[in-house]
């Protein structure tokens, strides 16, 4: 298989420009959202991680988000 069969903005010298686009959209929306939210999980919180494909929570991850 070739190194890059399945990546999703491409490699080498020939990498998507969308791929520092998306990157930046995704800070940007994140650090609206961290002036505007305080964000807490439930106490002793643990995280049930799932492997199968990519590591994800198995529970969702209950993130509780409130208005400052």
């Amino acid at each position: 298989m070739h190194k890059y069969a399945w990546s999703p903005f491409g490699g080498g010298a020939h990498k998507c420009i969308g791929m520092y686009f998306a990157g930046m959209q995704v800070k940007t929306i994140l650090h609206q959202v961290l002036q505007r939210y305080r964000w807490s999980v439930p106490a002793r919180y643990e995280w049930p991680l799932d492997t199968t494909s990519l590591p994800s929570p198995k529970d969702g991850l209950p993130v509780r988000l409130d208005r400052l």
